[in-house]
């Protein structure tokens, strides 16, 4: 099994601060694909993650989720 901390994401869409990454792991022979959603902010000169999104940050992860699905769609089965 692959390790999410590890590996890099097979696909990823950065805008303004949003990010969704695709990652694909292992199990028992089958690929599976996570989704993982974020955004960054800047705080006190550091850096941080959340997975709270504001009003105006959903035009995006709406189109990068869609970006997402359309990915997935075309990988082989």
């Amino acid at each position: 099994m692959t390790s999410l901390s590890t590996a890099r994401p097979v696909m990823q869409w950065n805008e303004r601060g949003v990010s969704v990454a695709l990652w694909k792991r292992e199990h028992e022979g089958a690929a599976f694909y996570d989704i993982s959603i974020t955004r960054s902010y800047k705080k006190a000169e550091k850096w941080h993650r959340t997975s709270y999104f504001r009003e105006d940050d959903l035009t995006r992860v709406i189109d990068f989720t869609t970006r997402a699905k359309e990915y997935l769609a075309k990988l082989p089965t």
